[in-house]
């Protein structure tokens, strides 16, 4: 009996002597491409309705299709559109993002200003747009926010 008992705790030893001695080594870490000292800002999905009076709008960052129609800074926009003239159309956008709106120049009263409606579920906004073909950049902020 005794050999037994001494045969089991010399199994239960070996084992737990095993163990002791296979211990997981630290793996290196290596820095990310992503890495850098810019904060991390939420990320959200958003629901963005553009509508159009007195023109016709030429839109870019949608994010409708992979067309890069700009870059602002370091911020590539991804997706052009164009609004026909009292025409509406909405987009679903991952956020915070800038929508660019620009008057298309084929609208026959090219001259006079124009109004454009930006709503999302947090609100709408009054954008107007210069009848000197200038962009107009929109920003919508993580909560939909248009800012």
């Amino acid at each position: 009996m005794k050999i037994k008992s001494f045969l089991l705790a010399a199994g239960f030893f070996a084992v737990s002597a095993l163990f002791t001695f296979c211990t997981k080594e630290e793996l290196p870490t290596t820095p990310t491409a992503n890495q850098g000292s810019e904060p991390v800002t939420e990320r959200g999905i958003c629901n963005v309705t553009v509508q159009v009076f007195n023109g016709s709008l030429d839109l870019c960052g949608t994010q409708a299709n992979v067309v890069n129609c700009a870059t602002i800074g370091t911020v590539n926009l991804f997706g052009d559109g164009f609004i026909p003239n009292n025409g509406t159309a909405t987009y679903t956008m991952t956020t915070p993002t800038i929508l660019r709106l620009k008057r298309n120049p084929n609208f026959p009263s090219a001259a006079a200003s124009m109004v454009a409606l930006v709503s999302t579920p947090a609100g709408v906004k009054k954008i107007f747009i210069p009848a000197n073909q200038a962009w107009v950049n929109v920003q919508i902020d993580n909560a939909c926010n248009v800012i």
